[in-house]
């Protein structure tokens, strides 16, 4: 599917739990003021966020399809943006960071070959309890991480 370039939405910010953010040494509240003080440094476009805890009515998709672009630290909403071709903004390191636009580039961001690989990648390290006795994980999870870095994603 090709990158969805007519969204013209808000940018969602998609924060991590207040535990994650207290692991690395700050809090939710913190972390979503210096990315909305960032964010508001490139663009004067609007800005909606869009909790984990939001009731089940608010369907995440529908909010990530309309979106200019998606900013989370680490979360799921990162591949959820690029399964929906919509690009995101990562601030950790996470799955989507490869495919990730920094945000000082939110007004123009990446949109690079590469999200087929991602997924492909992801679901072929899906192993089940039989296969990771009996296989060399490290191994196969290795090569399709090389293969992938250094072949598939053209940035």
């Amino acid at each position: 599917m090709p990158w969805n370039k007519s969204r013209n939405g808000p940018i969602v910010i998609c924060p991590s739990s207040e535990m994650l953010y207290r692991f690395y040494g700050t809090t939710l509240a913190d972390w979503i003021d210096e990315v909305t003080q960032n964010i508001q440094k490139q663009t004067d476009r609007p800005i909606s966020i869009r909790f984990k805890e939001i009731s089940p009515k608010d369907d995440i998709d529908e909010l990530i399809r309309q979106a200019w672009c998606v900013v989370t630290h680490v979360s799921s909403a990162a591949l959820d943006s690029l399964r929906m071709s919509v690009p995101v903004v990562t601030t950790g390191v996470c799955a989507a960071s490869a495919l990730a636009t920094p945000i000082s580039e939110i007004e123009n961001p990446n949109m690079p070959n590469g999200r087929e690989a991602l997924f492909s990648l992801l679901a072929n390290a899906q192993f089940t309890i039989e296969e990771m006795s009996s296989n060399n994980i490290i191994d196969i999870i290795s090569n399709l991480t090389v293969d992938y870095f250094n072949t598939s994603v053209v940035v």
